[in-house]
């Protein structure tokens, strides 16, 4: 009998263990599921964040094109927007590759892919004449191969896992590039591995302090200009004279309009904009006023921003020793920057005639790369958009999650922020700092 009190005993023992440790598993699952569940709401609450912030600086943009002004920020502050329990950061690329810095990237500050010659892409930092080649192949409408590029018989295409073929037409989509031979993910990356515009521990591959970019920071797809002056209007033509003269009365007033027309007869014939802003005695702010207004034999269509534009890409299109000038006059203040009279002076008029054929000030097109974090680091989102502006309207091109790039602050890391809760997360993020 009290073998059988014995066993019994055991097995109500055992009956308790199991249903304990069901019960624990139960518990620890529910855990999982709402700790998931926590984490899954703040990206989606730092999603909307982002996705907040865009619609702010769609409005910004188009706030100062109706304003009669280049399109540029107004509101927003890029160094980190305060969006309920979010902190929205816009992270923007540094010409020279040496530092952080907020804002929106201009389009314009990346060469045209459609529209440049094999020299050009081959003077580009990791290029040489092949891949060069090899890209215009690809964008070509035949498949005829330019000496050391590749058509649809190359190796490198059929002999793919699944075979294909240069799409011969127009670049649509600035990634297909990674399908030419030769485009390797460093050539494309650069050594900017987290996209955060600066030069971070681990990065510096090649040890000379400075971010390599890559084909993601030196080419684009298409930049291009608005075919109407701010007001609405057409643009006017540089050569015609008459029309040139109506425009500077109607925006300077008739007595500087009869000055600047004495000149400009003196002058012309104007072989493009900056040519003409060179050769004129301009007073200040009447070249920023000119510049949206007129349009020469360059056209609109992947013209070069020299004030945001990386010096690569501008050795790559102008040669070292323009390009030399054009960056010792560089202002680093944005509202000069968007003034063309600077980059007028550096060039002279002799320059201006060549160089530019091939360059703006300023851009119509912008990529916002858009940081959202939770104050308490419970979660993040990033996100890409492609803003354009050329068409008299502030339009968002698309949208699409940039998170697979990874965290792009290392010195500020969700995990550092749940341990120390800094007082301001805005300038915790944006400091740059360890």
């Amino acid at each position: 009998m009290r073998a059988r009190g014995g066993f019994v005993y055991l097995m109500a023992l055992l009956v308790i263990l199991v249903v304990a440790s069901i019960a624990m598993l139960l518990a620890s699952g529910g855990g999982l599921r709402l700790r998931a569940d926590a984490a899954g709401a703040a990206r989606e609450q730092c999603r909307e964040a982002a996705l907040g912030t865009l619609r702010a600086v769609v409005n910004d943009l188009g706030a100062a094109m109706a304003a009669g002004r280049a399109p540029s920020l107004v509101t927003v502050e890029a160094d980190g927007e305060e969006v309920g329990a979010c902190t929205v950061l816009l992270l923007g690329r540094d010409p020279l590759g040496a530092r952080a810095i907020n804002g929106l990237i201009a389009e314009a500050g990346r060469i045209d892919v459609n529209r440049a010659s094999v020299a050009v892409l081959a003077a580009l930092p990791g290029l040489d004449a092949g891949i060069a080649a090899a890209i215009v192949d690809w964008r070509d409408a035949d498949d005829e191969v330019s000496p050391g590029g590749a058509e649809r018989g190359d190796g490198a295409y059929t002999g793919a896992a699944v075979p294909y073929a240069p799409r011969n037409a127009p670049i649509e989509g600035l990634e297909e590039l990674r399908l030419v031979r030769g485009v390797t993910d460093t050539l494309w990356f650069g050594e900017d591995a987290n996209r955060n515009g600066r030069l971070d521990p681990g990065e510096d591959a090649d040890g000379d302090g400075r971010a390599d970019p890559g084909l993601v920071d030196l080419l684009t797809v298409e930049s291009r200009e608005p075919a109407n002056a701010p007001d609405g209007t057409a643009r006017t033509p540089i050569q015609r004279a008459n029309e040139l003269r109506a425009r500077l009365t109607a925006l300077l007033g008739s007595e500087r309009a009869t000055a600047l027309a004495s000149e400009i007869q003196s002058a012309q014939p104007f072989a493009n904009r900056l040519d003409l802003l060179a050769a004129l005695d301009l007073e200040e702010g009447e070249a920023a006023r000119l510049w949206p207004c007129l349009i020469g034999p360059e056209g609109r269509v992947g013209l070069l921003d020299a004030a945001s534009c990386r010096d690569e890409a501008l050795i790559a299109l102008v040669g070292a020793d323009i390009a030399a000038r054009i960056v010792a006059a560089r202002p680093t203040n944005a509202a000069a920057a968007a003034d063309p009279a600077w980059l007028a002076g550096a060039l002279g008029r002799d320059l201006a005639r060549s160089a530019g054929l091939l360059l703006t000030v300023g851009s119509w097109r912008f990529r916002a790369d858009l940081l959202a974090v939770r104050h308490d680091g419970a979660g993040w989102a990033r996100l890409d958009a492609v803003i354009d502006c050329s068409a008299g309207q502030t339009r968002v091109l698309g949208i699409r999650p940039a998170e697979a790039g990874g965290w792009p602050l290392p010195w500020a890391t969700p995990q550092r922020l749940r341990r120390e809760a800094p007082a301001d997360s805005a300038a915790f993020l944006a400091s740059g700092q360890p």
